[in-house]
């Protein structure tokens, strides 16, 4: 006999009570319970990887990236399921170089005048 332990599953017993042949009443409010607990375990799993890595589209979108500037200061992106991802602590560094500011700097500004341009401020 090996001494190996299996897995430990957090799958709670479904609350609730049958009600008639092969039929089961599940409690609602515990369906609800656990709906809430699994958001809440996937938001946490998906903070804890967001605090590692940064994907290409949250680079361009949030950060003003650019293809060439990817390209650029960070090379070639890893590849993790269907997403392209750099970490966070190269894409910080990166940012810290005077040669990317001085980049980001026309890029922010053009921005700016963009924004306010739209809401008339």
């Amino acid at each position: 006999m090996s001494n190996s332990k299996q897995p430990e599953y957090d799958m709670a017993k479904v609350q609730g009570l049958f009600v008639g042949y092969r039929k089961f009443a599940v409690d609602r409010e515990w369906l609800r319970q656990q709906e809430e607990q699994r958001y809440r375990d996937r938001q946490r799993q998906f903070d804890e990887w967001s605090r590692k890595w940064v994907t290409v589209t949250r680079l361009k979108e949030t950060r003003l990236w650019t293809d060439g500037a990817i390209r650029r200061w960070l090379g070639e992106p890893q590849q993790q399921g269907k997403y392209k991802v750099f970490p966070v602590e190269a894409v910080l560094a990166a940012e810290k170089l005077n040669e990317f500011q001085l980049w980001l700097k026309p890029r922010l500004e053009k921005k700016r005048a963009q924004h306010c341009q739209r809401h008339d401020v």
